[in-house]
């Protein structure tokens, strides 16, 4: 069954409006043979120790209405806010499994969403969202030679990054709600330092 199918007329009509398609937006993939060209998780912190709350502003920052909206207000450096929730916008990256690990087999691919902490990425496989410990692609690099050779911890490899962006809520001082993609800018978030 597609998306289309499940979802309904709606859907491709908000499809055609907004200009992409994605699973997303009616709940993760269920039976697609791929995953969305476009994936959000919602309602995420997405690293270890990842906190929402009180953040300070260590440089000033545009608010926009939405994720990829328009602008609706700013943050001033210095400023506090109440940073409310956040979402990571991802475009999958790929992995190829050349030693069985678990329910994975040789040769499966599994399309990485994005980071969640400790080691951890949410991933897409065979219609399923889940999340797993892929430790060893956080240290792929053209001169590391770290999982060039399969290995019983080193079971997959990295065809492709994944690419994603990590979008929060917050209010500033002044009442103002909106979104920003670049908590990068703030202090506060990571209640571990």
């Amino acid at each position: 069954m597609n998306w289309t199918s499940k979802c309904g007329r709606s859907a491709l009509i908000l499809f055609v409006w907004i200009g992409m398609a994605s699973p997303a937006l009616c709940g993760e993939a269920e039976s697609a043979d791929s995953p969305p060209e476009f994936y959000i998780s919602k309602n995420i912190c997405p690293f270890e120790c990842c906190t929402y709350g009180r953040w300070r502003a260590v440089e000033s920052v545009d608010l926009k209405d939405s994720p990829n909206g328009k602008v609706i207000g700013d943050v001033k450096e210095g400023e506090h806010v109440e940073a409310v929730t956040g979402e990571v916008h991802a475009k999958p990256g790929i992995m190829k499994v050349v030693v069985p690990h678990k329910q994975f087999k040789k040769g499966d691919t599994i399309y990485i969403l994005h980071y969640i902490g400790e080691g951890y990425f949410k991933y897409w496989h065979q219609g399923k969202v889940g999340e797993e410990e892929f430790i060893f692609i956080l240290n792929l690099a053209e001169d590391d030679p770290l999982c060039k050779t399969p290995r019983e911890d080193c079971w997959g490899q990295l065809q492709k990054a994944e690419e994603s962006v990590w979008w929060v809520q917050m209010k500033n001082a002044g009442g103002t709600v909106g979104w920003t993609d670049h908590p990068e800018s703030f202090g506060g978030k990571d209640s571990c330092g």
